[in-house]
């Protein structure tokens, strides 16, 4: 079951700084404790925190496994309608299902695989890596394995950009 409001309040109470028998939080702490997360990651985080296998959250909202699946790995952007459907699911609000997404599933850095970051970061090899390749380049997996240094992303991104743009 997702963490109620005052669970949350409860977390941030152990930052609190005592004054005069009252604690006062401060806005630093209460900031330092939000945990963000890519879409992707908020929603395993949600269906396993209820137990429930894809196979069950597809019975529960009518939507397909292989779809769920796309969602949980990043691979495809749900719709609002969508995003509705999975927060009476899990029965929560779109808003709460999204607040603790960093840029609402947006990738940052840090959600970048190993590897693909310190490529895209690198001030020569990284020039030519487009935000459009980026985003490709983020997906890329096979049997459950991606690639991890910047010299194995430089070469997949190579072959791909040879294959793509000819």
């Amino acid at each position: 079951m997702p963490a109620s409001h005052y669970d949350i309040s409860i977390i941030y109470l152990h930052n609190a700084i005592p004054t005069q028998g009252h604690y006062v939080l401060t806005v630093e702490s209460f900031y330092a404790n939000v945990r963000t997360m890519t879409l992707a990651e908020r929603l395993r985080e949600l269906r396993t925190q209820q137990g429930w296998r894809l196979k069950d959250l597809s019975e529960k909202s009518g939507l397909s496994v292989p779809y769920l699946s796309d969602l949980e790995r990043g691979r495809t952007n749900p719709s609002l309608d969508t995003l509705q459907t999975l927060a009476g699911s899990y029965n929560v609000t779109v808003n709460d299902l999204l607040a603790p997404v960093d840029f609402y599933g947006e990738r940052t850095e840090a959600s970048l695989p190993r590897g693909l970051a310190e490529l895209i970061a690198d001030p020569t090899l990284g020039a030519e890596i487009t935000p459009e390749w980026q985003r490709t380049l983020a997906r890329i997996e096979l049997r459950g394995k991606r690639p991890e240094s910047k010299r194995d992303w430089y070469e997949i991104f190579l072959h791909l950009k040879r294959v793509l743009e000819g």
